[in-house]
């Protein structure tokens, strides 16, 4: 008697790859409370994943980043951070810097909450693979360190 055993390795493969998406994707939403795709050309951003619902419901009425960014900033972002939030968060600016070879960029800000008070927020630019630097991903989370660290007070991390 002959026993045969038929296995499909790309299947296999196609699995092992998703996931491993997966694992990742579910780290990128444990870690963050918003994640927007931003396409630098077309001055637009789409949200992929919020914990807030406002953020999402926002950016869906405001269909150009500009438009979004500064509402928001005028809206959620402290006094003292607003016109560096802005500059920070300038798609031109940013296109500029992917296109210099960048692959991110942190800034961090204060952001107020349901309480009026303030807490420190931190935005991330990701550069998209393959993308031709078109593409990135833009990522709040709540800061890491302390408020007098001297990233608080404009510097970025590259």
């Amino acid at each position: 008697m002959l026993t045969v055993s038929l296995h499909n390795l790309t299947l296999d493969e196609h699995i092992q790859e998703q996931e491993a998406l997966n694992v990742h994707i579910h780290e990128l939403y444990r870690l963050y409370d918003v994640i927007y795709l931003i396409d630098l050309d077309k001055s637009a951003g789409i949200p992929l994943f919020s914990r807030h619902a406002v953020a999402g419901e926002l950016m869906e009425k405001c269909l150009f980043m500009r438009q979004f960014l500064h509402h928001y900033a005028r809206s959620y972002i402290h006094p003292d951070d607003c016109q560096r939030f802005l500059d920070f968060t300038d798609y031109t600016a940013l296109k500029r810097k992917l296109s210099q070879g960048d692959q991110s960029d942190c800034f961090r800000f204060r952001q107020k909450g349901a309480d009026a008070g303030y807490t420190w927020k931190e935005v991330t630019y990701i550069a998209v693979p393959r993308s031709g630097r078109k593409l990135a991903l833009a990522c709040v989370r709540p800061a890491l360190c302390c408020p007098a660290c001297q990233l608080h007070k404009g510097g970025t991390l590259s």
